[in-house]
């Protein structure tokens, strides 16, 4: 039975003393990360030590990252490495600004993809055969085994323990929330009931799925929380997330809107993006839609709005000593203190302003025609998401568009004649209109190619023809330790 989340701190304390003293692990590379543990650990704040800081203490603390002051970036997440090793076809994506692993590689030091079916042990059935596999589901897991393998697989996949680039882990067969598993996750609802019916058989149907709803949540959230702990122990400068979180659930409203309750179940995943250094939701193009816009806005919109959630608590109130005490307002950025008692300790803030990053994961075609992005397509999807103010977006693709000459030709000269070159003046524009309009302390919100310019608009060659402009101007969303309009100020201490 799977621990429940109050646990899941100290069963992590356990993971790592077994994976340290593991001889796979003291025999290889991970032998100097024991030692980046040991010294990174320093267990509870100590009450009799009046001066303590949490500067001191605190593993969790990021450093600040360089690429949240980059003001748009594009990631290529596909396996290229087949075009140039099977067909020496050198894609040469770095001429357009796209930022990829070296030699088309899966994982590097520009983005890894942690996959469902091979990081560490992951309860689900089989897609096909709805075969359960590693239990099948979450409260059947051994949690255990689940961490001492993706710490292994951590290790393995991310060798450089300094490493700052993109981690997403791709679990998609089942939702933490039971609502949403109601369609394509059924079978885990279903199972869920069927084991709590066979412990209980006398129990009402209203008791076995309010239990089973409770077991499957609490336990899908003690494999969530503790995967992203455990990541972020070993790999703290990796920009962590899940893939399609949050999610919009609007590919069939009528309006666009993120379906409302879409909404509420982010609402009760405050727990989840708190723990999260980036966030990778999806615009992914389908069939065939009146108005991909405003689909692809709302999506980009609800990250923004997650955003705003206030990070999760690093330390407990020690009710020995009077701390400062912080409230936080994440719309502002604004800090409030207030002390009172007879001795002042350096604390630093308990919760803080989510800082992650916003990735969108977008295609270059669609998945089931493999027909390729129009001009209208890219404007709603890549150039939408920097009018928008994210960091950036992630191509993703798949076997099909790399796996032969025909193939990788066809994307080749699709991206020298067409996607390169337009997603090199996304990101050249949205780097000059942040110097232009924000001092080059900011990211724009708005018209990023005719404000890049300063008002001279977009060259006649520009691959860039958005009809769907968000506002002839644009706004400022200023860098850490800038403030004000054009973000030149820095706010007094």
């Amino acid at each position: 039975m799977v621990k429940s989340p109050r646990s899941t701190f100290a069963l992590l304390i356990f993971i790592f003393e077994i994976v340290v003293s593991d001889s796979h692990f003291r025999e290889g590379h991970f032998r100097d990360e024991s030692n980046a543990i040991s010294k990174s650990f320093v267990g509870p704040l100590d009450p009799t030590k009046l001066h303590q800081t949490v500067e001191e203490e605190d593993v969790f603390a990021n450093v600040v990252p360089k690429m949240e002051e980059i003001a748009f970036s594009a990631y290529w997440n596909l396996p290229t490495y087949e075009c140039l090793d099977e067909f020496g076809i050198d894609l040469q994506l770095e001429k357009f600004g796209i930022t990829s692993n070296a030699n088309g590689n899966k994982t590097g030091d520009a983005l890894v993809l942690f996959s469902q079916l091979v990081f560490g042990v992951y309860p689900h059935f089989d897609k096909f055969t709805k075969v359960p596999v590693n239990g099948g589901l979450p409260q059947l897991g051994n949690l255990t085994q689940h961490l001492e393998k993706a710490a292994q697989d951590i290790v393995s996949a991310i060798p450089n323990a300094n490493f700052s680039g993109l981690a997403i882990i791709d679990w998609e067969l089942w939702h933490p929330s039971w609502d949403q598993n109601l369609l394509a996750g059924i079978i885990y609802c279903h199972k869920s009931l069927d084991l709590v019916q066979k412990n209980h058989p006398d129990w009402s149907s209203d008791q076995v799925e309010l239990v089973a709803r409770i077991e499957f949540e609490e336990a899908a959230r003690s494999y969530m929380e503790s995967t992203l702990s455990l990541v972020k122990r070993l790999r703290p400068g990796a920009r962590l997330g899940f893939y399609h979180y949050p999610a919009c659930y609007n590919r069939y409203t009528e309006s666009n809107a993120c379906n409302p309750k879409a909404i509420l179940t982010n609402d009760k995943l405050k727990w989840l993006f708190a723990d999260c250094t980036a966030l990778y939701p999806s615009i992914y193009l389908y069939g065939s839609r009146s108005d991909y816009h405003t689909y692809v806005e709302s999506n980009i919109k609800e990250a923004l709005r997650v955003r705003r959630y206030p990070t999760s608590p690093k330390y407990q109130s020690l009710p020995t000593l009077d701390l400062t005490i912080l409230t936080v307002d994440c719309t502002t950025q604004r800090f409030n203190y207030a002390h009172s008692g007879l001795y002042y300790t350096k604390v630093r803030f308990f919760h803080q302003c989510s800082q992650a990053l916003i990735f969108a994961y977008s295609r270059f075609n669609y998945s089931q025609s493999g027909l390729y992005y129009t001009k209208a397509d890219l404007n709603n999807t890549i150039l939408q998401a920097a009018e928008l103010g994210t960091n950036g977006v992630i191509f993703w693709g798949d076997h099909n568009d790399t796996h032969s000459l025909q193939s990788c030709l066809q994307l080749e000269s699709y991206l020298n004649t067409f996607l390169g070159p337009f997603v090199k003046e996304v990101v050249d524009a949205a780097s000059q209109c942040s110097k232009v309009t924000c001092s080059g302390h900011g990211r724009c919100i708005g018209d990023i190619i005719g404000c890049s310019t300063s008002g001279a608009g977009k060259s006649s060659d520009s691959k860039v023809n958005n009809a769907y402009k968000h506002g002839t101007q644009c706004t400022c969303s200023c860098y850490e330790g800038w403030q004000g309009p054009s973000c030149a100020e820095q706010p007094s201490i």
